[in-house]
């Protein structure tokens, strides 16, 4: 499957939004892997959307393939460098993964953007 194309940027915001919606049907109904292809596809077609990232990150999480939630949460980061939540998941995840050093370099990014929250400091 290519790159999808379209016949103008309204058509391209709608058609993520219908996948987004649908997506958001599938996850409430526990189907993690549909709505971790769906997000897919949204982030696809929205690769210029942090939020999009950041939520095709978070179903590939709740599917379970950790690579790809890793994927998109980078991409999240490299679109909005301050996205504190999606930081704090990536080094989360780093973490658990053994990559303890790099995790620790996000969460001093977290620390000093939100020096105030506490539960920052716990991981």
């Amino acid at each position: 499957a290519g790159k999808r194309t379209f016949a103008s940027e309204d058509s391209r915001r709608e058609e993520a939004g219908r996948l987004f919606e649908l997506a958001m049907t599938h996850k409430n109904r526990g189907a993690t892997e549909q709505a971790a292809q769906l997000f897919d596809e949204v982030a696809e077609i929205a690769s210029d959307n942090h939020d999009a990232q950041y939520h095709a990150g978070m179903a590939h999480l709740q599917a379970g393939d950790l690579a790809k939630a890793r994927r998109r949460w980078l991409q999240c980061i490299q679109l909005k460098p301050d996205h504190i939540v999606c930081l704090f998941n990536l080094a989360t995840l780093l973490a658990e993964q053994g990559e303890v050093q790099e995790a620790v370099d996000i969460m001093e990014k977290v620390v000093v953007k939100q020096p105030g929250d506490a539960d920052n400091h716990k991981t």
